[in-house]
């Protein structure tokens, strides 16, 4: 079978360009609530500080906003340290810190926002630690647009990662984010014994019980299993504290179109990719003669997103 490309390679079809708010953020202006989660959210549950999900949307610019969730009491300390230290290994490279502020629940949560389920053992306890951190990163000028997004917004949750989850994404009004990172790193720490990835997870259940559009990307990890109603559609990309392979899926349009699917994972050959996952995508309206022309004279830009390509390209 064809080798998959791997997920920056399928992900520069769906590249956006810098939200407004985004671009036009100056920092110490307060946290634009509203138009952050209209924007399209990565989420990762469990994510302690993993920048991985970083390099794979950010590169590709199919995504620039991202909610971090792990309830780890280090972390809060780490995530700032990362964020702060340039010369620290965990900082993104390429890439400064223009503003980062700790947020209550207050300024992150929507008011009166519902429960939608609840577990035994679940901790719904906010701590005194801050609920949140959200910075704001730009890309050094010192490296070329080919590294990755102007700009990048990543909010930080100190809390449990299945109540944020509900509050921030299935509340009345809410979308849910545009792709899911599933990681079960499997040393510990989620209450219950639940996951994050299978039709048993939580998340799912709470994606499930919402209805409508599904998350477009799922990133999961190998030792993973992924939501019913998605199908791989790259080859692997590795990262996490262990360096592990993960590879993207794509999902139906529905949650109804889901269930029919079982969970267990399918492949797309490679040969049928694009036209079974991607035909209707901005790939259909790309010059072809243009885009062969500059990967002919850039052998190594398969990475490079669409936003920035030459316009004669575009």
């Amino acid at each position: 079978m064809p080798e998959l490309p791997g997920p920056c390679e399928v992900l520069c079809d769906c590249s956006e360009r810098l939200p407004d708010w985004l671009a036009s953020y100056q920092p110490g202006e307060p946290f634009p609530r509203r138009a952050f989660f209209a924007s399209r959210i990565v989420y990762y549950p469990g994510s302690r500080t993993d920048g991985h999900p970083l390099r794979v949307f950010g590169r590709s610019c199919s995504a620039h906003c991202f909610v971090y969730a792990d309830k780890s009491a280090e972390v809060c300390d780490v995530a700032r340290k990362e964020l702060t230290d340039e010369a620290d290994r965990g900082h993104p490279a390429g890439y400064r810190l223009i503003h980062m502020t700790d947020l209550t629940s207050e300024e992150v949560l929507p008011r009166d926002w519902v429960s939608h389920f609840d577990v035994p053992g679940a901790d719904k306890t906010i701590s005194s630690r801050p609920f949140a951190c959200w910075a704001v990163l730009e890309r050094m000028e010192s490296v070329s647009v080919f590294h990755g997004a102007d700009r990048l917004s990543i909010l930080h949750v100190f809390h449990d990662a299945y109540h944020t989850f509900d509050a921030l994404f299935c509340q009345r009004g809410r979308r849910l984010p545009y792709a899911v990172l599933l990681h079960d790193h499997g040393y510990g720490g989620n209450w219950g014994g639940y996951r994050f990835g299978a039709a048993e997870s939580p998340l799912w259940q709470l994606v499930r019980a919402k209805g409508g559009q599904l998350p477009k990307w799922l990133l999961v990890a190998e030792n993973t299993d992924g939501w019913p109603g998605y199908v791989r559609v790259s080859g692997p990309d590795y990262g996490g504290m262990c360096n592990q392979p993960r590879c993207l899926y794509i999902g139906s349009r529905r949650t109804g179109d889901a269930i029919h699917f079982g969970h267990r994972r399918k492949t797309v050959s490679g040969a049928n990719l694009y036209q079974s996952c991607l035909s209707a995508s901005t790939w259909a309206e790309l010059n072809w003669r243009g885009l062969t022309q500059f990967f002919n004279e850039f052998p190594d830009s398969r990475v490079v997103p669409i936003c920035h390509l030459p316009p004669a390209v575009m």
